[in-house]
């Protein structure tokens, strides 16, 4: 079938409702925008959490008090590794410079959380390994998101 050449947004529309990608449309929107709000939740998780490796400030709740034990060598390394990752999974998308560090931040926080889990194990600390496990999942879904689903535009 030869569809006529579309002279205007509606008659896109019209030409894309009948080949039935509509749905593909809404699907595209939908995972770009999950993928941006995952990406700004954890690009802002990680610069906090690095922060503190740096700060170390008395009195971390309870959940977080395996920071205290950490050599300072690993806080520098973990600490320099999320801030970064964080920045990359914000700045390369809202500036459109070089947008391919966002996948590659994605994939880099990715081992950063399988070594943490590691450490977790080694300590007993099922429930860290558990976050470590569920943000090691988001952060490969936002590099696959972001490499092959719906990649970001260059400036």
């Amino acid at each position: 079938m030869i569809l006529p050449q579309p002279r205007s947004r509606w008659v896109l529309r019209r030409v894309a409702f009948q080949s039935g990608s509509v749905l593909a449309e809404i699907e595209r929107w939908v995972v770009h925008r999950l993928l941006w709000l995952l990406q700004i939740v954890l690009g802002v998780y990680f610069i906090a959490i690095g922060i503190v490796h740096f700060v170390l400030p008395d009195g971390l709740p309870e959940a977080m008090s395996w920071m205290y034990d950490l050599s300072d060598t690993l806080h520098m390394v973990s600490g320099t590794a999320e801030i970064l990752g964080g920045l990359g999974l914000i700045l390369p998308g809202l500036t459109g410079i070089r947008p391919e560090l966002t996948w590659m931040a994605a994939f880099g926080l990715a081992i950063v959380m399988v070594g943490a889990a590691v450490w977790h194990i080694g300590r007993g600390e099922y429930v860290q390994v558990v976050l470590n496990l569920v943000t090691l999942g988001v952060l490969l879904f936002i590099g696959y998101g972001r490499l092959r689903l719906h990649p970001l535009r260059t400036a």
